[in-house]
Protein backbone atom coordinates (compact mmCIF):
# COMPACT_ATOMS: atom_id res chain seq x y z
CA UNK A 1 0.00 0.00 0.00
CA UNK A 2 1.10 3.62 -1.01
CA UNK A 3 1.13 5.55 2.18
CA UNK A 4 2.91 9.07 2.00
CA UNK A 5 1.93 11.65 -0.40
CA UNK A 6 5.25 11.70 -1.63
CA UNK A 7 4.87 8.20 -2.86
CA UNK A 8 1.47 8.76 -4.25
CA UNK A 9 2.83 11.82 -6.21
CA UNK A 10 5.79 10.09 -7.97
CA UNK A 11 3.24 7.25 -8.81
CA UNK A 12 0.59 9.19 -10.25
CA UNK A 13 3.86 12.30 -12.28
CA UNK A 14 4.85 8.59 -13.92
CA UNK A 15 0.85 7.25 -14.43
CA UNK A 16 -0.25 10.98 -16.25
CA UNK A 17 3.27 11.18 -18.03
CA UNK A 18 2.43 7.47 -20.02
CA UNK A 19 -1.33 7.88 -20.70
CA UNK A 20 -1.27 7.95 -24.37
CA UNK A 21 -3.53 9.99 -26.85
CA UNK A 22 -3.72 13.39 -24.26
CA UNK A 23 -5.11 14.99 -27.35
CA UNK A 24 -8.11 12.73 -28.13
CA UNK A 25 -8.67 12.54 -24.31
CA UNK A 26 -8.36 16.72 -24.18
CA UNK A 27 -11.35 16.61 -26.86
CA UNK A 28 -13.03 13.96 -25.00
CA UNK A 29 -13.01 16.21 -21.76
CA UNK A 30 -14.46 19.02 -23.63
CA UNK A 31 -17.12 16.50 -24.95
CA UNK A 32 -18.26 16.00 -21.22
CA UNK A 33 -18.23 19.32 -20.20
CA UNK A 34 -20.34 20.23 -23.06
CA UNK A 35 -23.11 17.60 -21.77
CA UNK A 36 -22.95 19.82 -18.38
CA UNK A 37 -25.13 22.10 -17.87
CA UNK A 38 -21.99 24.21 -16.21
CA UNK A 39 -21.38 26.63 -18.87
CA UNK A 40 -24.53 28.42 -18.01
CA UNK A 41 -24.20 28.74 -14.72
CA UNK A 42 -20.99 30.62 -14.52
CA UNK A 43 -19.93 33.53 -16.22
CA UNK A 44 -16.35 34.42 -14.31
CA UNK A 45 -14.00 31.35 -15.05
CA UNK A 46 -10.62 30.02 -13.38
CA UNK A 47 -8.78 27.95 -15.72
CA UNK A 48 -5.28 27.12 -16.13
CA UNK A 49 -2.86 26.05 -18.74
CA UNK A 50 -1.38 22.91 -18.82
CA UNK A 51 2.24 22.13 -18.64
CA UNK A 52 4.10 19.08 -18.58
CA UNK A 53 1.51 16.04 -18.72
CA UNK A 54 -1.56 18.21 -17.62
CA UNK A 55 -4.67 17.36 -19.32
CA UNK A 56 -5.35 20.21 -21.75
CA UNK A 57 -8.46 23.04 -20.84
CA UNK A 58 -7.57 25.01 -23.85
CA UNK A 59 -10.66 23.58 -26.02
CA UNK A 60 -12.94 24.38 -23.27
CA UNK A 61 -11.38 27.82 -23.11
CA UNK A 62 -11.75 28.48 -26.44
CA UNK A 63 -15.28 27.07 -26.30
CA UNK A 64 -15.81 29.26 -23.33
CA UNK A 65 -14.93 32.46 -25.13
CA UNK A 66 -17.24 32.28 -27.75
CA UNK A 67 -20.07 32.09 -24.85
CA UNK A 68 -18.62 35.02 -23.96
CA UNK A 69 -17.35 34.10 -20.51
CA UNK A 70 -14.56 36.11 -18.38
CA UNK A 71 -11.35 33.96 -18.22
CA UNK A 72 -8.63 34.09 -15.73
CA UNK A 73 -5.88 32.32 -15.23
CA UNK A 74 -3.69 32.19 -11.49
CA UNK A 75 -0.88 34.49 -10.60
CA UNK A 76 1.45 32.05 -8.98
CA UNK A 77 3.53 34.80 -7.30
CA UNK A 78 0.46 36.10 -4.97
CA UNK A 79 -2.95 35.12 -4.63
CA UNK A 80 -4.19 36.99 -7.73
CA UNK A 81 -5.67 35.82 -10.99
CA UNK A 82 -5.17 37.59 -14.52
CA UNK A 83 -7.01 38.04 -17.68
CA UNK A 84 -6.45 34.26 -19.93
CA UNK A 85 -6.13 36.18 -22.88
CA UNK A 86 -2.69 38.20 -22.01
CA UNK A 87 0.74 38.15 -22.64
CA UNK A 88 1.38 34.76 -20.49
CA UNK A 89 4.99 34.52 -18.70
CA UNK A 90 6.93 30.77 -17.84
CA UNK A 91 7.54 30.68 -14.14
CA UNK A 92 10.07 27.99 -12.95
CA UNK A 93 8.92 26.78 -9.80
CA UNK A 94 12.22 24.08 -9.56
CA UNK A 95 9.52 21.15 -9.38
CA UNK A 96 7.39 22.38 -12.23
CA UNK A 97 6.77 25.52 -14.84
CA UNK A 98 3.14 27.68 -14.35
CA UNK A 99 1.97 30.20 -16.90
CA UNK A 100 0.39 32.95 -15.54
CA UNK A 101 -0.51 36.36 -17.10
CA UNK A 102 1.34 39.12 -17.05
CA UNK A 103 -0.45 41.48 -14.62
CA UNK A 104 -2.48 40.31 -11.74
CA UNK A 105 -5.88 41.68 -10.43
CA UNK A 106 -6.56 41.26 -6.84
CA UNK A 107 -10.03 42.41 -6.84
CA UNK A 108 -11.99 39.94 -9.67
CA UNK A 109 -15.17 37.87 -9.11
CA UNK A 110 -14.23 33.97 -10.30
CA UNK A 111 -17.21 32.23 -9.58
CA UNK A 112 -16.32 28.44 -10.75
CA UNK A 113 -12.26 27.11 -10.93
CA UNK A 114 -11.05 24.38 -13.51
CA UNK A 115 -7.86 22.83 -10.94
CA UNK A 116 -5.56 20.20 -12.36
CA UNK A 117 -4.15 17.45 -9.86
CA UNK A 118 -1.97 14.87 -9.95
CA UNK A 119 -4.66 12.82 -8.72
CA UNK A 120 -8.43 12.86 -7.17
CA UNK A 121 -10.62 10.74 -5.20
CA UNK A 122 -14.18 10.16 -5.07
CA UNK A 123 -14.85 12.69 -2.12
CA UNK A 124 -13.22 15.21 -4.28
CA UNK A 125 -10.04 15.57 -2.18
CA UNK A 126 -6.79 16.80 -4.60
CA UNK A 127 -3.24 15.61 -3.87
CA UNK A 128 -0.87 18.62 -6.39
CA UNK A 129 2.58 18.69 -6.33
CA UNK A 130 2.52 20.06 -2.78
CA UNK A 131 5.06 23.06 -3.14
CA UNK A 132 3.03 26.07 -3.24
CA UNK A 133 -0.20 24.86 -2.53
CA UNK A 134 -1.47 27.97 -4.40
CA UNK A 135 -5.51 26.86 -4.74
CA UNK A 136 -5.97 25.51 -1.41
CA UNK A 137 -4.67 29.25 -0.56
CA UNK A 138 -6.98 30.61 -3.16
CA UNK A 139 -9.77 29.28 -2.41
CA UNK A 140 -9.40 29.52 1.06
CA UNK A 141 -12.71 31.11 2.49
CA UNK A 142 -14.77 31.71 -1.01
CA UNK A 143 -17.72 30.49 -2.25
CA UNK A 144 -15.70 29.48 -5.65
CA UNK A 145 -17.41 26.41 -6.72
CA UNK A 146 -13.92 24.13 -7.34
CA UNK A 147 -14.62 21.94 -10.40
CA UNK A 148 -11.35 19.33 -10.71
CA UNK A 149 -10.09 18.47 -14.07
CA UNK A 150 -8.31 15.50 -14.93
CA UNK A 151 -7.28 12.01 -16.96
CA UNK A 152 -9.95 9.41 -15.92
CA UNK A 153 -6.91 7.45 -15.18
CA UNK A 154 -6.13 9.94 -11.85
CA UNK A 155 -9.46 9.16 -10.37
CA UNK A 156 -9.30 7.31 -7.51
CA UNK A 157 -11.49 5.79 -4.08
CA UNK A 158 -9.41 7.21 -1.51
CA UNK A 159 -7.04 10.26 0.13
CA UNK A 160 -6.23 11.05 2.93
CA UNK A 161 -6.62 14.55 3.17
CA UNK A 162 -5.15 17.05 5.41
CA UNK A 163 -6.90 19.86 7.71
CA UNK A 164 -6.05 22.47 5.06
CA UNK A 165 -6.87 20.58 1.77
CA UNK A 166 -10.07 21.99 0.06
CA UNK A 167 -11.81 19.20 -1.59
CA UNK A 168 -13.25 19.83 -5.23
CA UNK A 169 -17.14 20.38 -5.72
CA UNK A 170 -17.30 18.42 -8.74
CA UNK A 171 -14.55 16.20 -11.14
CA UNK A 172 -14.72 15.88 -14.69
CA UNK A 173 -12.53 13.37 -16.31
CA UNK A 174 -12.37 12.83 -20.01
CA UNK A 175 -15.32 10.09 -19.56
CA UNK A 176 -17.24 11.26 -17.19
CA UNK A 177 -18.44 13.73 -14.51
CA UNK A 178 -18.80 13.21 -10.60
CA UNK A 179 -20.94 15.92 -8.65
CA UNK A 180 -20.02 15.95 -5.14
CA UNK A 181 -21.77 18.99 -3.88
CA UNK A 182 -24.29 20.91 -5.76
CA UNK A 183 -24.55 23.99 -7.29
CA UNK A 184 -26.04 26.80 -5.31
CA UNK A 185 -27.61 29.03 -6.75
Amino acid sequence: MISSKEELREKYIKLRAGISQKSRKSQDLLGVFKKSSLQNKFSNWLLYKSAGSEISVDRIADFLKEMNKNLFLPFIEELAVGKFDEYLRAVDKGHAVFFEPANAIKNHNVEVALIPALVFDLQGNRLGYGKLAWYDRFLQNTNIYKIGICFDEQLIDNLNPEKHDIPMDAIITDKKILYINKISS
